[in-house]
């Protein structure tokens, strides 16, 4: 694939979301090499979040997995694979044929879509948190669209409404688990 044809691909999965993961999943690529590519982001993902903390200049530093690098990008990588996970649990309880590289590789491209959003919002943390918080609006909205189509295609589902508030529902669900772990206050500690 040469670069442009990769654009090409990006810009695609913008304007027509399903065409591109229907592109993603019928190259049948090995679960070796989309892991490969998850490690890769995890790397990315880590590297925007230590930026995102040198713009933001008055919070302190996180102290995320004891401040290892290592461990930061790991986690990552299992926050990549959750989500994975789950679409493809649900795909299969749908009894969806899709394979789990699959569900994998739809989570890595949605965040490779979605890096020159993430990036315009950590380069706009300086420059006041209006912008900031403007873009991280476009970016959850984003996320949702591409992932409810990205689903959509994965699994054959007819109904992108469905598939969208089943994808809102889980979000929220997780959301309210992970609260007391995100906000110690929240669980009285």
């Amino acid at each position: 694939m040469t670069q442009a044809e990769f654009r090409q691909l990006m810009m695609l999965s913008y304007v027509a979301p399903r065409a591109a993961a229907r592109y993603w999943i019928d190259q049948r690529l090995p679960l070796v090499l989309i892991c490969q590519a998850l490690l890769l982001m995890a790397v990315v993902l880590t590297l925007i979040g230590g930026l995102e903390h040198a713009m933001a200049q008055d919070q302190p530093p996180p102290q995320l997995a004891g401040g290892n690098q290592f461990s930061v990008v790991l986690v990552h990588a299992v926050l990549l694979l959750v989500p994975a996970a789950l679409i493809h649990v649900i795909g299969e309880r749908s009894r969806s044929t899709a394979r789990f590289a699959d569900a994998i590789l739809m989570i890595v491209w949605l965040q490779f879509v979605l890096l020159p959003i993430q990036i315009a919002a950590t380069l706009t943390l300086g420059a006041g948190s209006g912008l900031t918080d403007a873009i991280l609006f476009v970016y959850v909205a984003v996320t949702f669209w591409l992932l409810t189509h990205f689903v959509t295609e994965l699994h054959g589902y007819k109904s992108r409404m469905n598939v969208f508030l089943g994808i809102l529902t889980v979000s929220i669900v997780l959301g309210l688990m992970l609260i007391p772990f995100i906000d110690p206050s929240f669980a009285g500690a």
